[in-house]
């Protein structure tokens, strides 16, 4: 005795359903890991920035106080 395959409708659209959710969930995550991705880098160059206008500044300050000369020799 063969015994024959039947696929039912509501199986069929069962797996329909959860095929296309499965799709539209790994689109929005997709959309949200491209987001914070973007979000991520921008924060990475602003610190980036804001760390060399540090060392920037720390220069100057150093080449400024060695120009004034040390401090307490004018007695």
């Amino acid at each position: 005795m063969a015994r024959k395959f039947e696929l039912h409708l509501d199986a069929l659209i069962v797996i329909g359903v959860l095929f296309i959710s499965a799709v539209g969930i790994i689109a929005y995550q997709r959309h949200q890991y491209l987001d914070l991705l973007q979000d991520n880098l921008g924060r990475q160059m602003k610190q980036l920035s804001l760390e060399l206008e540090v060392a920037r500044l720390e220069a100057l300050l150093k080449r400024a106080t060695a120009a004034a000369g040390p401090k307490g020799t004018d007695r």
